[in-house]
């Protein structure tokens, strides 16, 4: 009984030799595994066999073979390997030669001819072996980089080559040629000059570490070293606001565990004394730009800067330091800061107070009874009711409780600024939608093919385009707004929109200049608006409230009212109502629940890329997006209405 080992690069290589090699079938072969390695580049698998000293082909034969072995054993012919030289005993009298095998690691070449399986040999037979030659020793440097060029990384792999040699074997009957290992060879080391110029190779000039560069130089292998690393960009920092007084946001309000809200902290702030410092700048850190390891210098961001500003009541001192110049309520919007004097009435404004007017900020503890009106140069604060009154406020506008029968106005002139803007965006959208319609109409000939475009557009503006000529009557009224060239606008209208001016028109371009006009204008009536405010209310009723900014109904919701906002109108409470009357503002409408199971109907406007949300809608809702609407026919829930980018409405929607 002997012993053979096998090593190939895997398990089902090395049965399939030392079948091949010793006659026999898979399920016949003893073996164990005595070796398994898993290298960077290859697998290694070691088996060790065990066989008899004769193996035969035919497995039926074998005990017959053996037999006769064990009878002729001291006449058969043997052969050993000393030193790499085959040496042969042949046979006396009937005993069998000796056999040798020829095995994947050493080809078998006897009498000049290859064989590839076993053969009997002689004493006298020329016998030569080649050994396989393994691979030449190789060296691999890989460079990788991080995702933004701030770092590179080098993994080096030194794999040296084997010299093998022909492995001794015993005195025996048989034997199998194997190789062993005699010595080996390792490639060249990287200098680091040859690393430096892959580097360079690769464009990496910046940032190389030299302690990690010796480490690579070292003829060990590497993994994943960091190689170069650039200088990371330091941003300027902003400019910051240090606030001296405490703000309440006005849109938010107070409440204790249970849920109970404090009606009296809505948007109050300390006050403040004459020659209190109200506010310090801090100006930002100056920072430095970066560098990758291209060498590509990475710019920095300017920081933001603050320009401060003050109004009344309030200077700068030392360019960055706000001081009161009197006492009252500090007050800051878009950096510009103020104190104002602040009139407080603590009792109901009826006609024993009598209307208010006051440049301030006005605060009312009681109710706003029927027929007042108050005025107010900055905010107005109530804590409670407003019943079939009048509000008009600069500033920010809060009533704690309920809004029934009376009119709100918070934004100074800019409400009527708001109004000329959704005049004129109106009829820019309606335009563009014109040229569009006239292109599909030219692109399918669907008024004939030399129909003019002067035709078309009169025949779109009557049939689709209705709204268009009322539009540009409301420009037109629009006499007084000093912000815009309004007799130029006024006769291009007149002119190319109204009555038969369609007809004049030659080319689209003509329509696009028309838009591109009042574009310019819008620009202007934008510009010049002032800082939005907010409108914060509890409940409102029959009542008409209209802000330069934004408009929260906190409470329950509204009932058959007029709610416009130049920015978004939410309902905060999600069980909140929105029963009849219109809701509109230019980005967002939020709400609860609209309309109601009855069909009251509810009109629900934004401007064209504005959205609308809704919890619940019922039937007889109609949804305005730009110039598209949308009615509802059956009761719906978790709604959200835009225009898409073809221009249409999208109502996404559950069924109720």
């Amino acid at each position: 009984m002997g012993e053979i080992k096998y090593t190939r690069s895997s398990l089902d290589e090395c049965i399939e030799e030392a079948c091949k090699d010793l006659g026999l079938t898979a399920d016949k072969l003893q073996y164990e595994v005595i070796e398994e390695k898993k290298r960077f580049f290859r697998k290694k698998v070691s088996i060790l066999v065990k066989v008899l000293e004769v193996t035969k082909e035919n497995n039926t034969e074998d005990g017959n073979e053996l037999k006769k072995q064990e009878e002729n054993n001291e006449k058969d012919g043997t052969l050993k390997i000393e030193n790499g030289e085959i040496i042969v005993k042949d046979p006396e009298d009937d005993g069998e030669p000796a056999t040798i095998v020829p095995s994947s690691q050493v080809k078998l070449i006897v009498n000049g001819e290859e064989k590839n399986s076993k053969i009997y040999i002689k004493n006298g037979d020329i016998i030569q072996t080649i050994i396989e030659e393994e691979p030449k020793a190789q060296r691999k440097l890989d460079i990788s980089t991080n995702s933004n060029n701030m770092e590179a990384y080098v993994t080096i792999k030194y794999i040296s080559k084997i010299i093998k040699k022909l492995k001794d074997m015993p005195e025996n009957k048989i034997i199998t040629l194997k190789s062993e290992k005699a010595d080996e060879e390792y490639p060249a080391t990287y200098t680091k000059e040859e690393i430096r110029d892959i580097l360079k190779e690769n464009n990496i000039v910046y940032g190389i570490i030299e302690e990690n560069l010796d480490k690579c130089s070292t003829g060990k292998d590497v993994e994943y070293l960091l190689i170069a690393k650039g200088q990371e960009v330091i941003n300027d920092s902003n400019d910051t606001l240090d606030i001296k007084f405490k703000i309440k946001n006005s849109k938010q309000f107070d409440e204790d565990s249970k849920g109970t809200i404090d009606f009296k902290s809505i948007g109050f702030v300390d006050s403040v004394e004459q020659g209190t410092i109200i506010a310090i700048k801090k100006q930002g850190e100056l920072g430095t730009d970066g560098t990758n390891i291209y060498g590509l210098v990475i710019k920095k961001k300017t920081g933001k800067k603050i320009n401060i500003k003050v109004g009344d009541g309030c200077e700068i001192k030392e360019d960055n330091t706000v001081v009161a110049t009197k006492s009252g309520k500090p007050s800051v919007s878009s950096n510009k800061f103020s104190v104002f004097d602040v009139h407080e009435v603590n009792s109901d404004v009826d006609i024993t107070t009598g209307n208010i007017k006051f440049s301030g900020d006005i605060v009312i503890y009681g109710d706003i009874k029927e027929g007042m009106i108050i005025e107010s140069g900055h905010n107005v604060n109530a804590l409670k009711n407003m019943q079939n009154s009048k509000i008009i406020s600069k500033g920010d506008v809060v009533i704690a409780q309920n809004v029934i029968y009376s009119t709100i106005l918070a934004g100074g002139d800019d409400v009527n600024r708001i109004k000329e803007l959704d005049i004129y965006s109106n009829l820019s959208d309606n335009i563009i939608s014109l040229i569009d319609a006239v292109k599909q109409v030219k692109s399918y000939n669907l008024l004939g093919e030399d129909t003019p475009y002067g035709e078309i557009i009169k025949v779109l503006i009557e049939s689709k385009f209705k709204n268009i000529p009322k539009l540009c009557g409301d420009v037109l009224a629009d006499k007084d707004n000093e912000d815009i060239d309004i007799v130029t606008i006024g006769d291009m209208l007149k002119d190319k929109l109204s009555g038969l001016g369609p007809l004049k028109i030659k080319n689209l371009s003509e329509l696009a200049d028309i838009n591109s006009i009042i574009q310019e204008s819008i620009t202007q009536i934008s510009s010049s608006l002032a800082v939005p405010v907010s409108i914060n209310i509890g409940y409102l009723q029959d009542s008409t409230v209209q802000s330069s900014g934004s408009i929260i109904i906190s409470g329950k919701g509204q009932y058959v009212s007029k709610i416009i906002a130049n920015d978004y109108v939410k309902f905060t409470n999600p069980t909140s109502i929105s029963r009849g009357g219109i809701v509109k503002a230019t980005n967002e409408v939020r709400c609860g629940t609209i309309g109601s199971a009855g069909g009251v109907s509810t009109k629900i406007m934004v401007g064209q890329k504005g959205n609308i949300y809704a919890e619940k809608v019922y039937q007889n809702t109609v949804f305005y997006i730009g110039n598209r609407e949308y009615t509802f026919e059956n009761p719906c829930k978790k709604v959200h209405a835009f225009i898409d980018e073809n221009g249409e409405i999208i109502v996404e929607k559950l069924v109720l």
